[in-house]
């Protein structure tokens, strides 16, 4: 849209440019040629001088992006189950006895070693051989928590001066990328057990309703249910070795919990 601004007032003896730009604004806000398409916002402003009190306004428009659908599902979870793979050396069984042989609280598999050619008398790889691992599917969850968020809320995501000095970004929702919850984290009805869930990212989209920005926000998170676990091999001691044997010189295996970057999920994450 055009709007050519003119000082009509003879005593003024020149229009300046931010005057000329604040008149244009002015009227493409009025301008029924605009606001009949509803949620159209103003993209850009530029302005030509044609003489000292005559400034040609172009306004330029674009239509807001469409509220998600449905845009009422603000604080419903989604879910979606998939696996991950995590390197391990030892099989899901005791090959003995083909004997079920998952770790209860990794879920890790601590049967005998898979890379069985490399393994000495007693049944442990020596501390000098380069024992080969596989990959072992564990269950996953990717978590969608969705918000409907006002400016003022949005702006907090990646900046609160309330939180202090030092804090004002890092304690933020952004700041929050790639940490774990350090304790029970409640959604609705929904309880994630302390250690199982990371916070990937949040991916945001703007809409203007009734001349007013909202952001549909949703963030996103990967749940494991038994926690984040990798399998290591550590030096073996005087009493780590099969049924409490002397393992000196020898490998054992390890279940590590990585979710060590802990923060408290509580209030983190507005819904509105």
């Amino acid at each position: 849209m055009k709007y050519l601004i003119v000082e009509a007032d003879p005593s003024v003896a020149a229009l300046t440019l931010d005057q000329a730009l604040t008149s244009a604004l002015t009227a493409a806000a009025l301008d029924p040629t605009v606001t009949k398409y509803g949620n159209i916002v103003r993209q850009d402003a530029t302005s030509r001088r044609l003489g000292p009190k005559k400034v040609e306004v172009t306004v330029t428009f674009g239509r807001s992006p469409a509220p998600p659908n449905p845009s009422s599902s603000a604080g419903i979870a989604s879910f979606q189950a998939r696996s991950a793979q995590v390197r391990v050396y030892r099989l899901p069984y005791i090959v003995s006895s083909d004997a079920a042989a998952i770790d209860p609280t990794s879920g890790l598999p601590s049967g005998d070693f898979a890379d069985f050619r490399k393994l000495s008398a007693n049944g442990l790889p020596q501390s000098e051989i380069n024992l080969s691992g596989y990959p072992f599917d564990v269950p996953e969850i990717g978590v969608s928590l969705p918000a409907r968020l006002s400016q003022a809320s949005f702006n907090d995501l990646m900046y609160d001066a309330s939180l202090g000095t030092g804090n004002e970004y890092s304690g933020t929702t952004f700041g929050q990328v790639g940490k774990y919850n350090q304790s029970e984290f409640t959604w609705g009805g929904i309880k994630f057990a302390e250690k199982t869930l990371r916070f990937d990212t949040a991916d945001a989209q703007w809409v203007s309703e009734n001349g007013v920005f909202v952001y549909y926000i949703n963030y996103q998170f990967t749940w494991r249910p038994r926690g984040f676990y990798q399998q290591t091999l550590i030096g073996g001691t005087a009493t780590n070795g099969p049924g409490g044997s002397d393992a000196r010189g020898y490998q054992v295996t390890t279940d590590v919990e990585f979710a060590r970057d802990l923060v408290d999920f509580a209030g983190k994450f507005p819904l509105s």
